[in-house]
C-alpha cells in the first residue's frame, strides 16, 4: 500500500493494481504552493473516486476526472448533484445515502460516517478577509456553485491496515467515540479552516490513538483566500503528548508507505 497527498485534501492510495482516489482536486490555482505538477503514469487512473464532500477544494474537476478514468465517484447525493452538473457520467455516480454506508471494492473495504466541516472561527476570518475582498465577489459564485452537502469520513480498511480519513475536522465526539472502538492504524488529518486547527487535530489523535497520523490540507492550496499553515506545533504536540503515534510529514506529491 502506498499513499500520495496531492495537496488540500487530495490523496491516492494505491494497492497492487488498484488505485482509489479521495478528494481528487487538482486543479490548483496559478498561485497555489506547490504549483501543478504532473501525474505520474501509475497514478493516472482510479479503480473508485471517494468525496468527503461537496466544496470546490474537494469537487471541482472531478467530473472531468471520472470521465477520463471511468471511474464510479462514491459521494453524497449533494456533491453528487454538483458533479452531475458538471458533465459526470450519471451511470458513473454512486451515491452514498445513509450513515454507516459500507462497501468493497477489490481489496478496499469502505466503512462511511457522517461527519462535519470545520466552523471557521472569528479570528481565522478577521485574517483573511482584508487579502479575498479584491476578489470577494468570484470568490463568492465559486463557493455557492459547489455547495457542502453532508460531510463524509471514511474508515478504510485494506492490507491488514485501518486507516481512518478525514476530509475537514468537524467531527464530533460521539463520531470519534464511536472510530475509536477499533484499532487506528492512520489517521489522515486535515490541518486548516481554523486558528486553532494544529490543537483541534491533536485532540483527535487523543481521541482515536492511532498508531500514525499524516497532516493532509495545509498547504496554500487556493490563494489568497488559502494560506499555507504551519503544522510545527501539530508535530511539536504529537512527539511531546504522543510518542508512541507515529508522524508521516508528506510531501505533495510523494508516495509513502504508512
Amino acid at each position: 500500500m502506498q499513499l500520495t497527498w496531492w495537496g488540500a485534501a487530495a490523496v491516492c492510495l494505491q494497492c497492487g493494481d488498484d488505485v482509489f482516489w479521495f478528494d481528487p482536486f487538482l486543479a490548483r490555482a496559478p498561485r497555489a504552493k506547490p504549483g501543478p505538477r504532473p501525474l505520474p503514469v501509475e497514478q493516472d487512473r482510479a479503480t473508485a473516486i471517494f468525496l468527503t464532500h461537496g466544496h470546490f477544494d474537494h469537487a471541482l474537476g472531478v467530473a472531468g476526472l471520472a470521465n477520463r478514468w471511468r471511474a464510479p465517484v462514491f459521494c453524497h447525493a449533494v456533491a453528487g448533484r454538483t458533479l452531475m452538473r458538471d458533465g459526470l457520467d450519471p451511470a458513473l455516480l454512486r451515491p452514498i445515502d445513509h450513515d454507516g454506508w459500507r462497501e468493497s471494492i477489490g481489496p478496499l473495504s469502505v466503512l462511511s460516517h457522517h461527519s462535519g466541516h470545520v466552523r471557521f472561527d472569528a479570528a481565522l476570518v478577521l485574517r483573511t478577509l482584508p487579502r479575498i475582498l479584491p476578489g470577494l465577489t468570484a470568490l463568492g459564485r465559486l463557493m455557492a456553485a459547489y455547495p457542502q452537502g453532508q460531510a463524509l469520513c471514511y474508515r478504510l480498511d485494506v492490507e491488514g491496515k485501518s486507516v481512518v480519513l478525514f476530509g475537514s475536522a468537524g467531527a464530533g465526539p460521539g463520531l470519534l467515540a464511536e472510530l475509536a472502538r477499533q484499532p487506528v492504524d492512520l489517521l489522515l488529518m486535515p490541518l486548516q479552516g481554523h486558528s486553532r486547527i494544529c490543537q483541534i487535530g491533536l485532540e483527535y489523535v487523543a481521541a482515536l490513538r492511532p498508531r500514525a497520523v499524516m497532516a493532509i490540507h495545509h498547504d496554500d492550496f487556493h490563494p489568497p483566500m488559502s494560506m499555507a499553515v504551519d503544522i510545527g506545533p501539530f508535530v511539536a504536540g504529537l512527539r511531546r503528548g504522543f510518542p508512541h503515534v507515529r508522524p508521516i510529514e508528506a510531501q505533495v506529491g510523494q508516495a509513502v508507505a504508512p
